[in-house]
């Protein structure tokens, strides 16, 4: 019997600083991978490396580690994207000459893929505890391994002869495939020990809490046989410390296991496996494939080199004497004193701890940085599964590499339909435009500069797609282009709806026009009107009986006479025209009106100017011509637009405002105390002059060159608020313009 302790600590630590590192110098002629069922913090995962570290080292061979982490995620959902994360690596990264499986999980992980992503990989495993499916593989070419068989037995008749009391051996076991595999085990023992009482507490049926429960109950004649405790009834997960924790804490019972990882934190010991052995059979399997061995002819390995480990202070916790431990047994915690000439090996050992100390700090911080960057690569590939727009990934030959649900369901296909192909041989555009669109990308992408564009092509019913494309490249550690990203956004819909707005907008034009020749046509028709009636005055005059004509003077009077009733019905037919149409006067939302008017303003316009709505009260609705109102909104906005730069910002606001007597006596406008319905339309333009402040509401009175307007939409905009019983006001500054039109909510309401 022996204490090990300085000696194992100092191994755990050295062996976690070696495979943290690079466990790859120079170049290695041979290179393994190791999938391990479990996480990097799981107990028996140092072990295990340290064993096919050990046997590597010496032949200079190079060897990865990848994590299932199926202890704590044990759905398919984590096994599915392990298979992707690991099906990228492979693909981007040199072939493995051999698979290390440690645990079941990987084993059975392994042999799925098999004919898949290891194909043609000699597959070694260990650590396996459902013993026949192990040996099954003796059957199976290029699978062979060594069996991770417990000391059931021995462990079992160990608990016998040390608690001369025992009676009941209850095992605790939860629904994990070894679990699972051990409880057979232990139920094929119960013939080999008559009358002892075999017992199990199976969490697959429990709660945690139950477990506790059903562990208090548990008297002095009683021993547990840990075999497996991370998953209860509810599929709630514990690590095994957890789980240790809480069985320790809930009996008064000695704890017996079958593998080594607890002992010191509970465990008194037993028969245990010995996971750096499990390893180093593991790895001298794979040396002797890279000598030239045939794995086919090796055979599964059914021995399992078990030894006896005790916790010196379960011993005595329970009065067992050290001097009845089976021959060749390893205490640990056992207490001792060192000699004089140890004073040595204990500096050493102490100044290589506190080294090692601080490079596991540095370790653990760099650790916590990886499971960030986990975490945000999690949450960035979610993003991506879920986000309505297209992305692909291609590497840096142009082969695509990912593809996110979108654009397979865009396209009707699936990933592995696409996988490595390159963009042409995906889409396989005619039109002359595309190819030279095509062409020029990639000239400017595969210089490093970003390129965005639009393309059109045909979606898998045959229906028009337009996509709003961007591809970008993407760098690798050394500042090279590795690849290349593109995001397509689909704007069929917005390009129909903007051409279907365009027309809207210049049929709202063209009734501004009508609607401005209307109102110049009823001015000069009032004027005419004046003019007619005096020249009809006269030549009735001149037809009196009592003027005394000669036959062609009174001809002549009646022609103009007749001429002038002409007229007249010709200026009626004009003041007609011009009259607004009040028949279509309704209740509006307002708000409704001005956002489609900021939308269609914000596709038309083609600088590049933020057109936006807010509204500052709830909602308003008034009686009103909507199409009149909607005419007016958008020849401000349009203004407003043009004396904006691109970049500038044209903002519609809505609220409510009251008007009191002392504002309305000031105005120029015919306007009651009351209630209005205020929208604001403010630009960041240069502002108006003062010099013609005054002039801009006066009929044809334009600042553009000749041709390009003819001065009657603000004229337009005040007549249409003034039918409203309304008004509009103007402040203006170097800082921006804003027009405030001002329509009454409710004509009743209003204090007239």
């Amino acid at each position: 019997m022996k204490g090990n302790i300085p000696a194992k600590t100092l191994s755990v630590l050295l062996i976690m600083t070696v495979f943290t590192f690079s466990l790859a110098g120079e170049e290695q002629n041979r290179s393994v991978l190791f999938i391990s069922s479990y996480h990097p913090s799981f107990s028996t995962f140092i072990h295990q490396v340290e064993g096919i570290r050990d046997t590597f080292k010496p032949q200079d061979i190079e060897f990865d580690v990848e994590f299932m982490d199926t202890k704590r995620f044990p759905g398919e959902e984590n096994r599915q994207m392990f298979r992707q994360y690991l099906s990228f690596k492979l693909a981007n990264s040199n072939t493995y000459d051999l698979v290390i499986t440690g645990d079941d999980n990987a084993l059975t992980f392994a042999l799925q893929e098999q004919e898949g992503l290891f194909k043609g990989m000699p597959i070694i495993f260990f650590g396996v505890n459902d013993i026949e499916t192990a040996l099954s593989m003796n059957d199976l070419p290029g699978v062979t391994g060594v069996i991770e068989k417990v000391s059931m037995r021995d462990t079992i008749g160990l608990m016998i002869n040390q608690n001369p009391e025992l009676r009941n051996i209850t095992a605790i076991v939860d629904g994990t495939p070894s679990g699972k595999g051990d409880l057979k085990t232990f139920w094929s023992e119960k013939e080999h020990f008559p009358g002892y009482n075999f017992l199990n507490l199976d969490l697959r049926k429990l709660s945690w809490d139950e477990l506790a429960d059903g562990l208090v109950q548990l008297n002095r004649r009683s021993a547990i046989l840990l075999l497996s405790a991370y998953f209860d009834r509810e599929s709630e997960s514990k690590s095994f410390n957890q789980s240790l924790k809480l069985i320790y804490a809930s009996s008064e019972v000695p704890i017996y296991h079958l593998w080594y990882h607890g002992l010191g934190d509970g465990i008194l010991g037993g028969r245990l496996i010995s996971h750096y052995d499990q390893a180093e059979t593991a790895a001298g399997m794979a040396l002797e494939i890279f000598r030239g061995g045939s794995i086919d002819s090796m055979k599964v390995i059914e021995t399992s080199p078990n030894r006896y480990f005790f916790d010196y202070n379960e011993l005595e916790r329970f009065g067992i004497s050290m001097d009845n431990l089976p021959e060749g047994s390893e205490v640990i915690n056992s207490p001792g004193t060192f000699a004089k000439d140890h004073i040595v090996k204990i500096i050493i050992y102490s100044s290589v701890f506190i080294l090692l100390l601080i490079t596991l700090l540095v370790l653990l911080l760099n650790y916590i940085k990886r499971r960030k960057a986990e975490v945000f690569l999690r949450h960035l590939r979610q993003a991506a599964e879920q986000i309505i727009d297209t992305i692909e990934l291609y590497d840096r030959k142009r082969r695509l590499i990912y593809a996110n649900p979108a654009f397979l369901s865009m396209h009707g296909c699936t990933l592995t339909d696409i996988l490595g192909r390159r963009p042409e041989e995906i889409f396989r555009s005619t039109t002359a435009e595309n190819l030279r669109k095509t062409e020029e990308l990639w000239k400017d992408v595969e210089k490093g500069t970003p390129w965005r564009g639009q393309f059109t092509n045909n979606k898998k019913d045959g229906a028009p797609l337009v996509q709003d494309i961007s591809i970008s490249p993407f760098y690798d550690e050394k500042n090279q282009i590795s690849g290349f990203v593109s995001i397509k956004k689909d704007i069929s819909e917005m390009v129909g709806l903007m051409e279907e707005r365009r027309s809207i907008l210049e049929h709202l034009l063209q009734a501004q026009k009508l609607e401005s020749i209307g109102q110049l046509a009823g001015g000069i028709a009032h004027d005419f009107n004046n003019i007619l009636s005096g020249i009809m005055s006269s030549s009735q005059l001149l037809l009196n009986p009592e003027r005394s004509l000669d036959e062609k003077s009174r001809k002549y009077a009646r022609m103009i006479y007749e001429s002038c009733g002409d007229g007249a019905e010709l200026v009626s037919r004009l003041i007609n025209f011009s009259q607004s149409n009040r028949s279509s006067i309704r209740r509006v939302d307002m708000q409704t009106l001005v956002e489609e008017v900021v939308e269609i303003l914000r596709i038309t316009i083609k600088k590049n100017i933020d057109f936006h709505f807010e509204n500052e009260s709830a909602p308003c609705f008034i009686n009103c011509e909507s199409s009149s109102l909607q005419n007016a909104l958008l020849n401000l906005g349009i203004n407003a637009g043009q004396a904006v730069e691109p970049g500038g910002t044209v903002a519609f606001i809505m609220n409510e405002r009251s008007l009191n007597r002392d504002y309305c006596y000031r105005s120029l406008y015919s306007v009651y105390p009351g209630r209005y319905c205020s929208i604001k339309v403010t630009d960041t333009g240069q502002g108006i002059p003062d010099d013609i402040r005054e002039k801009i509401f006066d009929p044809f009175f334009t600042t553009k060159e000749t041709g390009d307007a003819i001065g009657l939409g603000l004229t337009s905009v005040k007549r249409i608020v003034e039918e409203h019983r309304g008004c509009i006001e103007l402040t203006s500054s170097p800082e921006g313009t804003t027009f405030e039109l001002l329509i009454p909510l409710d004509l009743e309401s209003l204090n007239i």
